[in-house]
């Protein structure tokens, strides 16, 4: 069954996955995802590419209840998730009340955690 956005307009996405890198800043020898690569080209998502995966999954689902950034590392692109983030908000901010409270999630080595990473998770429901 193919499922257009009319199909699907109107139901709950409990978690929407964004792989924002292809790439790890440890490439650990041992590591099951090839260093965060999963046997594929080492890159990272654009900026363009993952501002249409948050229009296209908001505009196919009314609810969403976790965005999970994944890599590899995805704090090798935190300016990506500063604008990801920043750009739900406003998807978010653009919904009728009562607005859905969305979680985000990330999983992280931890080694890239800086001021500027505590300031983007802080006060937001990470």
């Amino acid at each position: 069954m193919t499922h257009t956005p009319e199909a699907v307009r109107g139901t709950y996405l409990e978690r929407l996955v964004i792989n924002v890198t292809h790439d790890c800043n440890m490439r650990c020898a041992y590591c099951f995802a090839d260093a965060g690569a999963y046997g594929a080209e080492r890159g990272m998502l654009s900026e363009r590419t993952g501002r249409r995966i948050i229009e296209d999954f908001f505009s196919r689902f009314e609810r969403i209840g976790r965005i999970q950034f994944f890599g590899g590392e995805p704090l090798m692109r935190l300016d990506l998730l500063r604008e990801a983030v920043e750009h739900v908000e406003r998807e978010v901010a653009a919904l009728p009340e009562p607005r859905p409270s969305l979680r985000f999630i990330l999983n992280t080595n931890g080694t890239l955690i800086d001021d500027e990473a505590i300031a983007l998770m802080s006060g937001r429901r990470f």
